[in-house]
């Protein structure tokens, strides 16, 4: 089973870039599809086209994957939202425009590629440090840093064409 993998990996990891968008996650989702067929043994009885049935348990992948993402954004979003509280002494005016501001960098956001965007949201609302952000996405600390930067250069950029 697994070799069957390897004969068509190039395909795959351009499949799954694709339907991912980004190659880090493809080669996350590339591995878990291993992981897969590694545990069980008999996982191409009776398939005929075994290249089509990759393909299409690396699409259930990617779609897992994408339904993870969504549901991580639309809770990252209400997140931030619960850190803008209403102000009784703030004018109706300032609160519309403040609504305003968030869609803009909740538009913002999710225009961020997933590791820029999860570095961003765990660094200013997890409080957590670049170290831990490091080890949860697997990159280096320096990373980290041009991440946030990134990130945060892309939303002052939004709300300032905005």
């Amino acid at each position: 089973m697994l070799d069957e993998l390897v004969l068509c990996y190039n395909d795959l990891r351009s499949f799954l870039t694709r339907q991912l968008g980004c190659p880090h996650d493809a080669a996350d989702a590339l591995q878990e599809l291993a992981v897969k067929f590694a545990a069980s043994d008999r996982q191409f009885q009776g398939v005929a086209n075994r290249q089509a049935y990759i393909f299409r348990a690396a699409r259930n992948i990617a779609q897992d994957w994408d339904r993870a993402r969504r549901r991580r954004r639309a809770r990252d979003a209400r997140a931030i939202v619960r850190g803008f509280g209403a102000d009784p002494i703030v004018s109706t005016e300032d609160q519309v425009l403040a609504v305003q501001r968030l869609r803009l960098v909740s538009h913002a956001l999710d225009e961020l590629p997933e590791r820029q965007r999860r570095a961003l949201l765990m660094s200013r609302l997890g409080k957590f440090t670049f170290r831990e952000i490091a080890a949860e996405l697997g990159i280096s600390e320096s990373m980290v840093a041009k991440y946030i930067a990134a990130a945060l250069r892309h939303c002052r950029d939004r709300l300032d064409d905005a």
